[in-house]
């Protein structure tokens, strides 16, 4: 069809392109034919030339006319303007007159009937007394005959009328003028203006509103009139070419105005009808919309249409007899061409040919990228005739079968297949090929490679040819069911395998729903209420809510939680039993929402941990009762060193005094030796009280620290300076690499330097001679700082490090261990030290190598080099001031929470969960008992005081 198309194309181009050379041909004029085309030219030309000036003058008409058309669009708005002008200047009289004191309401209405032109009556109307007071204000209806138009006496109106127009005027705006038909009237009034010519009255009312000038409410203003005074569509009659006009306020639909003029037919016939559709924004935004029709001048359209038919047949003319001698020479020409022509046919029926081989190709292309598709496709396809033989089959059946296609084309197509009722599906298959069934579907087996059989679903459909009515071909899509039908038997498995999951699981599995009871349960959690099945569980729990958790306000307070959070875990909590003993859980539970973001139910899982929780509280007493120990224990050693000290002082002064002869010499010189021994024993006793007051006081929170900025080389220097007699005699290398430009550290230089001390004296005892000692910082990426201090000593294992910052610990250093033994306080005492500044005491060691004890300070305490003193006393002062100003804390307010609801709303973040302190009572214990041991160590204190003074 395509082929026959575009032969048939081929050829009317063909001859027109003939008709355009012969044209071309005879393109020359001879002399007759400029004379006839001559001759219709002048013609033409007379015929403008009389008619032109006529058609000009008619012109002039139609501009006329047209200006009258704008002359009403102007009226029509002036009149909307006078309309509104009155009625609010009524308005605003009776506003203003109201406003005067003295003035009676008669004088105030006296006054407020000012002229008017374009209503019937003005009235007044205000409650008096409860009831409507309407007074006309206005009345200058003299007409007779348009009394019947209103419904009700326009001197002495109907209130019940008044009353029913007020009902959506008070709905209305201050200054909104309200507008509606006169009520219980229908239909219009009918008026005869002029011949042929009527208008159509409606009466409506307009309303406003009216306030004092302290905004107080005066009463309203009803105006009544008709569309024809309101608009003076009387003298529309006076335009000859208006034929229809309607006025309507669009958001009402309310039709005020409507002027009709028939106009004959001759007329319309010959006329010209123009349509003008406009809309005015009047009376505070009321939209009016108006439609205009008028017919142009008769004569003017007719002389247009005479110009023009003139002008036709003069072209019409001249074209007849210009045609009629050039078709002559054209026929002449083409006697002469028809050799040439009968060549140009032979080269257009190759072109023919070259076109049929084209869309050949096409077609093929097309039929590539069908069978393509079909190839992309999973499904098996395959195409029979109405014996069954396979013709066609897509790329699907390589890649299922694993067989090629020739084990499929020229087969049968029930010899594919292995199934016990083939002749049941052949009987199907001749009454899909008749026509009697539209489709066919079964399931059975495919025969793939090695005799594999492959369960599929294989529908048969009839197709029709459409070049040979009577040949039906039968198109199979055969499905592969094998890895559907693996996948339904895994999901089989699978849920057979979580059922036993949820009935076997150690921890109870539920599902709470809206109203407080439980949808499901696995066995476990009913067990562990103590019920013996879920019905039995069911039938006993209303709410559980209230019946099971013990501590309902907690229970709320972890339904808010989860409505924000959507889920919650680890929460510990108490419940109710069966029996009504109490037990803890711990609860993991999230809200399941719909679609639409609605709380369905809550599902979650709970674990009985009584058992863990009695057993947390007994460590919790074991671990107060520990504290308590403790305690008593630094309180202990520091008042044993406190009266250790008394005494130690009277033998190291004492013993100083005899050393340097004070009161003169000794005499004999092992007394000065054991003066001198005795003082470096107090001495060394002093310096361990020291360190076990120290720690006392660190241990018990008494010890404060005195901050300042501290230069760390500059207190290493003097550190060095007060050990280099003992560096020097140890014969130890000493190494200072602490860069100028290290930052200050913000701390106490006491404790720093006694750090400092404790750490190099330990290098030092352990340290043999010729060793090497480093004292080193570096700055962290984070902005912390790193005093290391190295040695080359005697080193200890890593599974020593905690042991030497255990007091009272001392390890094994060999003989060097011997000869420097102390009493294992330095690094406990430094790592105390360097807690209390939020920094770490950081030790590595290797056995044989060597020992890096470093003191790490925090990014807080780090300051930079160029501060000053008074900067740092400045900072002091306004971190004094930021901790004395407290904020006011948010009062708590209680709700009564329902997390499927939607009365509930948070006021601020998702509330943070806690458990339940449950060791609150042992706390109160603690404290008890502290408070009973001050007690008895004040009274021992005081029973020594007074034994001291009895001994003195």
């Amino acid at each position: 069809m395509l082929g026959a198309h575009k032969k048939k194309t081929k050829t009317a181009n063909n001859h027109d392109t003939r008709e355009y050379e012969d044209t071309i041909k005879v393109s020359f004029l001879t002399f007759g034919e400029i004379a006839v085309l001559f001759n219709a030219i002048l013609i033409i030309v007379g015929i403008y030339i009389w008619v032109k000036p006529i058609v000009t003058a008619q012109s002039h008409k139609i501009s006329a006319q047209q200006s009258h058309i704008e002359q009403i669009d102007s009226r029509i708005a002036l009149d909307f303007d006078i309309t509104e002008s009155e009625f609010r200047n009524t308005a605003l009289i009776l506003s203003n007159n109201f406003s005067v004191e003295g003035q009676t309401e008669h004088q105030i209405l006296f006054d407020a009937a000012n002229p008017i032109t374009k209503f019937d009556q003005i009235y007044w109307v205000k409650k008096h007394a409860n009831k409507l007071k309407v007074i006309p204000l206005i009345n200058v209806s003299e007409e007779e005959s348009y009394r019947d138009i209103y419904n009700f006496n326009i001197n002495a109106p109907n209130k019940d009328v008044i009353s029913s127009f007020l009902k959506p005027l008070t709905k209305i705006a201050r200054d909104e003028i309200h507008i509606n038909l006169v009520p219980n009237y229908s239909s219009m009034f009918t008026k005869k203006i002029g011949p042929n010519k009527s208008i159509l009255i409606q009466p409506f009312i307009l309303g406003q509103k009216v306030y004092g000038h302290d905004n107080s409410f005066l009463g309203f203003v009803i105006g009544v009139t008709r569309s024809n005074k309101a608009f003076g569509v009387e003298s529309f009659g006076a335009y000859s070419n208006l034929t229809y006009m309607t006025v309507t306020e669009e958001d009402s639909g309310v039709t005020l105005l409507a002027y009709s003029y028939k106009i004959d037919s001759l007329m319309r016939l010959f006329g010209k009808e123009d349509t003008r559709d406009n809309t005015l924004e009047k009376w505070n935004g009321r939209k009016f919309s108006y439609n205009l029709v008028t017919i142009l001048h008769v004569g003017n359209t007719f002389l247009e249409v005479a110009l023009n038919v003139f002008l036709i047949i003069g072209a019409l003319y001249a074209t007849f007899l210009f045609s009629l001698v050039r078709n002559n020479r054209i026929r002449r020409v083409r006697a002469l061409n028809e050799k040439e022509n009968l060549i140009k046919q032979t080269i257009s029926l190759g072109y023919e040919a070259t076109e049929k081989q084209e869309l050949q190709s096409r077609v093929d292309l097309v039929e590539k990228k069908n069978i393509a598709l079909l190839n992309s496709i999973n499904d098996i396809i395959v195409e029979a005739d109405m014996n069954a033989i396979v013709v066609f089959v897509n790329g699907a059946w390589n890649r299922v079968t694993g067989l090629g296609n020739t084990a499929c084309l020229d087969h049968k197509l029930f010899d594919l297949i292995d199934d016990t009722d083939i002749e049941h599906h052949k009987k199907e298959f001749l009454m899909l090929v008749r026509g009697h069934k539209d489709s066919y579907s079964f399931s059975t087996k495919l025969i793939c490679t090695d005799n594999e059989l492959k369960d599929v679903d294989i529908v048969l459909t009839p197709v029709q040819i459409h070049d040979k009515s009577d040949d039906v071909r039968v198109v199979a899509t055969i499905t592969n069911m094998q890895e559907r039908n693996q996948a339904q038997k895994a999901l089989v498995e699978v849920e057979a395998r979580y059922k036993s999951i949820w009935e076997r699981a150690a921890f109870g599995l539920f599902q709470l729903g809206a109203d407080g009871k439980y949808i499901t349960a696995n066995p476990a959690f009913y067990k562990v209420l103590g019920y013996k099945s879920l019905e039995e569980m069911q039938a006993s729990v209303d709410n559980a809510n209230k019946q099971i958790y013990v501590n309902y306000r907690e229970r709320m307070k972890f339904l808010r939680a989860l409505e924000q959070s959507n889920e919650i875990k680890n929460w510990e909590t108490q419940i109710r039993r069966k029996d009504g003993v109490l037990i803890w859980i711990n609860e993991n539970s999230r809200l399941v929402r719909d679609a639409d973001g609605k709380a369905i139910h809550i599902e979650g899982s709970i674990e009985d941990v009584t058992e863990r929780v009695e057993t947390s509280s007994s460590l919790q007493q074991a671990k107060i009762d520990s504290d308590m120990a403790n305690r008593a224990k630094s309180e202990f050693l520091a008042n044993m060193s406190h009266e250790l000290r008394t005494p130690l002082n009277s033998i190291i002064g004492f013993s100083e005094i005899i050393r340097d002869e004070v009161m003169g010499p000794v005499g004999q010189k092992a007394y000065w030796e054991y003066a001198r021994d005795i003082n470096k024993s107090g001495q060394r006793l002093l310096r361990i009280i020291n360190e076990i007051l120290d720690i006392s006081r660190i241990e018990t929170g008494e010890r404060e620290l005195n901050e300042s900025m501290v230069d760390l080389k500059k207190l290493s220097e003097k550190c060095l300076d007060i050990l280099g007699s003992k560096i020097h005699n140890a014969e130890l290398d000493l190494v200072i690499d602490i860069p100028d430009e290290t930052p200050n550290v913000l701390g106490e230089e006491l404790a720093i330097k006694q750090m400092i001390m404790n750490i190099l004296s330990n290098a030092i005892k352990f340290t043999p001679s010729r060793g090497k000692i480093t004292i080193s910082t570096e700055v962290e990426d984070k902005g912390s700082i790193r005093l290391s201090i190295t040695d080359t000593g005697i080193g200890i294992n890593d599974d020593e490090v905690d042991k030497a910052l255990s007091p009272f610990t001392q390890l094994d250093g060999g003989d060097l261990g011997r000869q420097n033994s102390g009493t294992g306080l330095g690094l406990t005492l430094v790592n105390a030290l360097i807690k209390m500044h939020n920094g770490r005491l950081e030790l590595v060691s290797q056995k044989g190598i060597g020992t890096t004890a470093t003191l790490i300070f925090p990014l807080d305490r780090v300051l930079p080099k160029n501060i000053s003193h008074d900067d740092l006393e400045m900072m002091a002062k306004k971190d004094d001031l930021d901790e004395q100003v407290e904020l006011p804390e948010d009062p708590v307010e209680e709700q009564q929470a329902d997390v499927f609801g939607s009365s509930y709303t948070p006021k601020s973040a998702p509330i943070e969960m806690s458990n339940v302190n449950i060791y609150a009572e042992y706390e109160k214990e603690l404290d008890a008992r502290e408070a009973a041991q001050k007690a008895k160590e004040e009274a021992e204190q005081a029973g020594d005081s007074k034994a001291e003074k009895e001994d003195q």
